[in-house]
């Protein structure tokens, strides 16, 4: 017998000047609850470190994997950046997870690839909320 497929997941982690070190470590383990309960040896978790460009596109199967991420970044926010990356894969997500303070542009409309995908914020900064465009599904940490 055979289930559906998992679906494919994307993280993108917002690693630009204006995250702290606690919002960093609280991205890193929102991310780690992420590949908890959606890869645990299955398939992959894509997941990018972005500030205002890609720093890092890395594969996550396994939770031991997630304290090796490197956090590099530390220049302006744009996470249309890594929204645009996702959406061009080969195979787009079904599920992106941003993990951000939300202070970043933000596209409009989705990107075309990520049309039918569900798009979760998870936002450290609750003043951020508000500029969320309505296809993003905002959750806040503060």
């Amino acid at each position: 017998m055979a289930g559906p497929e998992p679906p494919r997941v994307a993280a993108i982690v917002d690693t630009s000047g204006s995250m702290s070190v606690l919002e960093l470590q609280d991205c890193l383990a929102e991310l780690l609850g992420l590949v908890r309960a959606v890869s645990s040896d299955g398939p992959a978790i894509t997941v990018l470190t972005v500030d205002q460009e890609i720093q890092d596109v890395v594969q996550v199967r396994r939770p031991g994997d997630v304290p090796r991420l490197r956090l590099r970044g530390g220049g302006g926010t744009d996470m249309r950046v890594g929204l645009e990356h996702v959406a061009e894969l080969p195979k787009p997500p079904e599920v992106v997870v941003v993990l951000t303070d939300g202070l970043t542009p933000w596209p409009p409309e989705p990107p075309a690839g990520l049309s039918g995908a569900c798009v979760i914020a998870v936002i450290s900064t609750r003043e951020s909320v508000e500029w969320v465009p309505d296809w993003i599904r905002p959750i806040t940490t503060a």
